[in-house]
């Protein structure tokens, strides 16, 4: 089992590399296939062996062959996670239908949450690619529960533009915006019920971001922040934080 997560870590960085181009080029409008990898500032076309995940990176030493401009380091930083995220969740769930659909999930969340972070939207060709790969997983897997799930969907959308609204109204700007309300639908066609947990977490944690930089002085009362870090964070933290709930629940109800 070991050697299968060294493999699925593999996987993942390949994936996270892939990644990468999508954060890039899906903001700007670019193709994502052709032309090939270049660096984007000097325009040099890159050779496969400046294009290997993670080990490129700290073989160059964060900077472009060519003109040896630095090279961000969210892109290791994306390789890396996907890598771990991978590697961890064929350690924990069995090879199925459901670990295929789980990892489509961890690959459009991180790719989301990064695109929002650094440009503040998250594109519909994205969402709808997460939203048809988890339909099309759900349909072949367990078609018994597409129905329900696409209503859940529906009413997480709902739900998101409710919470939009009554954000707007209590601090006069809305707290989150349409791709978020969006990215919250695609997540509740993959979990079903499980997204009202998730909402909750997501706006746990943006409220904590928000009250910790407001201490700090790192952020302004009215300045806005991505909302969909948090959706991923908490995508990926809630089945575990469940079961830490729930073992608190039983230790409280036992004692």
């Amino acid at each position: 089992m070991l050697w299968l997560s060294v493999y699925a870590g593999v996987l993942g960085a390949c994936i996270g590399s892939f990644l990468n181009v999508v954060i890039y080029r899906l903001p700007r409008r670019l193709p994502l296939i052709a032309p090939g990898s270049r660096c984007p500032h000097c325009e040099q076309p890159l050779p496969w062996r400046y294009k290997v995940p993670l080990l490129s990176y700290l073989w160059l030493r964060g900077r472009c062959a060519y003109c040896h401009h630095p090279i961000a380091l969210r892109y290791l930083i994306v390789e890396t996670a996907t890598a771990v995220l991978f590697a961890v969740s064929i350690l924990l769930m069995e090879i199925s239908t459901e670990l295929v659909q789980h990892l489509l999930l961890l690959s459009i969340l991180l790719a989301a949450a990064e695109i929002d972070r650094l440009h503040r939207i998250i594109p519909n060709k994205l969402l709808l690619t997460g939203a048809l790969g988890g339909l099309l997983i759900l349909v072949w897997a367990v078609p018994s529960v597409v129905g329900l799930h696409l209503l859940i969907a529906l009413a997480a959308v709902l739900l998101g533009v409710l919470l939009r609204q009554f954000t707007l109204w209590i601090w006069r700007t809305p707290g989150i915006g349409m791709g978020d309300v969006k990215l919250i639908g695609m997540v509740a066609l993959f979990l079903g019920d499980q997204i009202l947990g998730v909402v909750y977490l997501a706006f746990l944690f943006g409220g904590l971001y928000g009250l910790v930089g407001l201490l700090l002085r790192h952020l302004t009362r009215r300045q806005r922040i991505p909302f969909g870090p948090f959706i991923a964070l908490a995508t990926v933290l809630y089945p575990w934080c469940q079961r830490v709930f729930y073992t608190w629940v039983e230790a409280f109800l036992i004692a």
